[in-house]
């Protein structure tokens, strides 16, 4: 259930910030707006491999994901 909350929220979150940027940002700088990438974006990127690291039920992956998506 966490997990759908999440995946959810984090979902609306990007529709609510492409949505402000559309608003808000003048037309000469919005490409490069939208180029950028944001934060959880990359946080996404840089833990998903934790997923793949040996463990015998997971948790080592789980701490090094917390660890890189906290800092």
């Amino acid at each position: 259930m966490a997990m759908f909350v999440s995946s959810a929220t984090n979902g609306l979150a990007k529709i609510a910030l492409d949505a402000v940027i559309q608003r808000d940002v003048d037309e000469s700088l919005r490409s490069s707006a939208f180029g950028r990438p944001r934060v959880p974006e990359l946080a996404w990127v840089s833990a998903r491999p934790s997923g793949a690291l040996p463990s015998k039920n997971g948790a080592l992956g789980f701490w090094v994901a917390g660890g890189i998506v906290g800092a």
